[in-house]
């Protein structure tokens, strides 16, 4: 999916089952991923958030990927 100028948006997901969404521009990749309970922002593979989700979002209270 074209977002914008230049910039590319796509959503997969690991071998688990968990959503990953990649942003991808000419001089800049990132990825957001949930696991657990947990978010994990990366950009150009160097991680800029790692923090747990607040507590009416973590897994006892959501389904989860098979």
């Amino acid at each position: 999916m074209r977002a914008g100028r230049g910039i590319e948006a796509e959503m997969m997901e690991t071998v688990t089952g968990w959503p990953i969404a990649r942003v991808h521009t000419d001089q800049v990749e990132g990825y957001i991923m949930q696991a657990a309970d947990r978010l994990h922002v990366l950009v150009d593979g160097r991680p800029v958030c790692d923090r747990p989700l607040p507590e009416a979002m973590q897994a006892e209270r959501r389904p989860q990927p098979a």
